[in-house]
């Protein structure tokens, strides 16, 4: 089989991120493996690196794609995706001290004059979010981690955080962190993860067949049920 390196998000658990020994884990992880292992002219070899280098490294073609980007067509006009490999649901959740003032409120401008917290290189948020943080109307500051971000948020030094829920979940309890204090506030939206390409360059000779293959074999594996369903 023809070796075929993708690059992942080391600090995004549950869906990627490393184990002790620096080997990927996780659900999108989890799911490519079983892809490869079924695909009959490739195999991908899975690289964790921080997201922005791992964004960077696939915008300059340096591995063959990243994963798991969302579609976001004006930030990285040069990515194409693969099929799609799982739905995430992106909420806010704000402190117990700030909940009760943005719970329910209209994403995102019912959260005007509020502090955010947003991993290192997310675009999570939407371009509302980030237009009005670019008006002056809100704020944000940027951690590498969820937990980093949801430690900030029960020390009061920022309201809110956006992220997938199970992401949060994830690591509130793997940090022992009091849930209590972590509140939902409003969904953001359902976001879908892909394996991003760069559809812009010619470097590597096989990345349409590599394409084509993984999405054949995704498909076929997800019809049979022999990975998790889209949703």
């Amino acid at each position: 089989k023809q070796t075929v390196v993708i690059a992942s998000d080391d600090a995004y658990p549950p869906y990627s991120s490393v184990d002790a020994n620096k080997a990927a884990k996780g659900h999108y992880v989890d799911l490519i493996r079983a892809v490869s292992d079924a695909m009959p002219n490739f195999s991908i070899a899975i690289k964790p690196l921080p997201w922005k280098r791992a964004l960077k490294e696939a915008e300059d073609g340096e591995v063959a794609g990243v994963f798991p980007p969302y579609i976001k067509t004006d930030s990285r006009p040069w990515m194409a995706y693969s099929a799609p490999l799982l739905t995430e649901a992106i909420v806010a959740v704000c402190n117990s001290k700030k909940a009760p003032k943005y719970r329910g409120a209209k994403w995102p401008e019912g959260f005007e004059g509020a502090s955010f917290g947003n991993n290192l290189g997310f675009l999570t948020a939407g371009p509302a979010f980030f237009a009005m943080a670019k008006a002056g109307k809100l704020k944000y500051e940027e951690a590498p981690t969820t937990e980093q971000n949801l430690r900030k948020l029960i020390a009061d030094r920022i309201d809110c955080y956006v992220n997938d829920r199970r992401a949060i979940a994830y690591d509130a309890a793997k940090s022992n962190l009091d849930g209590k204090q972590i509140v939902e506030t409003a969904v953001v939206a359902k976001e879908v993860g892909y394996i991003g390409y760069n559809a812009k360059i010619g470097k590597l000779s096989y990345q349409d067949a590599f394409i084509n293959e993984f999405n054949a074999t995704l498909q076929k594996l997800r019809a049979e049920k022999k990975i998790p369903p889209l949703d």
